[in-house]
């Protein structure tokens, strides 16, 4: 089975909260359907994202709502952006003993990064399908410059808070976006009926950065905080 074909199929089957075990099924049955027959995936099931689809229209109907993956994507992504920006702010502002800014730019990247996940994975889909994938890592780059513009270019506070608000709120935004990708870096895992493992999706650290990453940052932040704010008597 190629790269590309499985990929494309997993992504659009996750975004249509097919469960992991029901998608580790349909990839095993594809692996062995072309074993036998020789026949491509594409050959025999046609197109990955459609293909996808047609399983996930199989589930009982309060199972496949078709807003709700993209929905739990654009919250995911801006989540994550937020709780970033809290959490540079946060670390900042303690460890220079003041008040933590959020500029109106922070809430507009937080909406232009959201709509950015959304439309990555949108396209990840069909440049994995059409073998087009080396689209991905300049997607990325345009995308995170288009994230961060607003932040830079408008940076008149919107309001303060005290650091450690700031970072307890980034942990929080940091929990939401984990809970909204919890399909992906959960317990609902992918894995072959066959043999009871997880096919190789990804490289394994992309995996460990999506789900143990954001407790790294907050375990780094305050570790700079403690190390980098004012000591009592200055």
């Amino acid at each position: 089975m190629s790269d590309e074909w499985r990929d494309a199929f997993v992504l659009r089957a996750r975004l249509r909260d097919v469960p992991g075990p029901r998608i580790g099924e349909a990839l095993a049955e594809v692996e062995t359907h072309c074993a036998e027959s020789g026949e491509t995936p594409a050959e025999a099931f046609g197109d990955p994202v459609r293909y996808a689809q047609a399983l996930a229209d199989q589930l009982p109907p309060p199972a496949r709502n078709p807003r709700l993956g993209w929905a739990r994507v654009a919250l995911a992504g801006a989540a994550g952006i937020g709780a970033v920006s809290l959490l540079l702010s946060g670390v900042a502002a303690v460890s220079h003993d003041a008040p933590a800014t959020i500029s109106t730019g922070t809430f507009g990247s937080v909406l232009i990064g959201a709509g950015f996940v959304v439309g990555f994975f949108a396209v990840a889909e069909r440049a994995s399908a059409w073998g087009l994938r080396w689209l991905l890592p300049p997607l990325i780059a345009v995308g995170l410059v288009l994230t961060a513009l607003p932040t830079i270019l408008l940076r008149d506070s919107s309001f303060t808070s005290a650091g450690w608000v700031a970072i307890a709120a980034a942990g929080i935004l940091f929990a939401v976006a984990w809970l909204a990708l919890g399909r992906t870096t959960g317990a609902d895992r992918i894995v072959d009926p066959r043999t009871g493992a997880e096919p190789a999706l990804a490289p394994k650290w992309v995996l460990a950065m999506a789900r143990y990453g954001p407790a790294a940052m907050l375990l780094l932040a305050v570790a700079l905080v403690i190390l980098l704010r004012p000591g009592d008597g200055a």
